[in-house]
């Protein structure tokens, strides 16, 4: 049977909370503030929140597919979709937004292979997008990941049961955000014990 969920929504900010880049001379003389701060090494960075006056509007949506065969297989698939919009941009405010306009998912799942084996995956993938914030401004590249999962369970060994699984199966590192680490392959083997079976 298939299943389809979607979603849209909209929002619309007064007084937008959002930050603002200046410089404090590192001079008390008048007449060398100007230059203290075109030259920038007389002056120190600062940061500061305010309301912007800006019209701010944010908006965007989802939509889901799912698909499930006789309670062993199941195929999920979503995309995401979000967008921020300010009417003027004249106030020199940066808003921090941070999101991908663009994020798919993708997943599947199948039970009962050989009557005890179970499989699943997922797939992830996100448009680059631009990133503010007090330690760095710039793009964060787009991405995409595979991970994938293998279970069983063994009938001579009743109440275990084992996993193996990896994430970013294809070791590809990414960041999801600027000035954070850099994220690679985990790969992980698991053993569980069910005390009620």
């Amino acid at each position: 049977r298939f299943v389809i969920q979607g979603d849209i929504y909209f929002n619309r900010y007064r007084d937008f909370i959002a930050q603002v880049n200046v410089r404090v001379p590192n001079t008390e003389n008048t007449d060398s503030i100007p230059f203290a701060l075109f030259e920038k090494s007389g002056s120190t960075p600062y940061r500061l929140w305010t309301n912007s006056r800006s019209q701010v509007t944010n908006w965007g949506g989802s939509l889901g597919v799912t698909w499930k065969n006789n309670k062993a297989t199941t195929i999920h698939s979503n995309i995401n979709f979000a967008r921020l919009i300010r009417q003027q941009e004249s106030d020199g405010l940066e808003d921090g937004f941070n999101t991908s306009p663009f994020i798919i998912n993708a997943t599947f799942r199948q039970a009962d292979i050989l009557r005890y084996f179970w499989i699943g995956a997922a797939f992830h993938w996100q448009k680059r997008f631009y990133w503010q914030s007090f330690l760095v401004d710039g793009h964060v590249p787009s991405y995409s990941t595979v991970d994938i999962v293998l279970g069983m369970r063994i009938p001579s060994f009743p109440g275990w049961n084992f996993k193996v699984g990896a994430s970013n199966l294809l070791n590809r590192n990414y960041v999801t955000y600027l000035g954070g680490p850099r994220i690679g392959g985990v790969y992980s083997l698991t053993a569980t014990y069910n005390i009620f079976d």
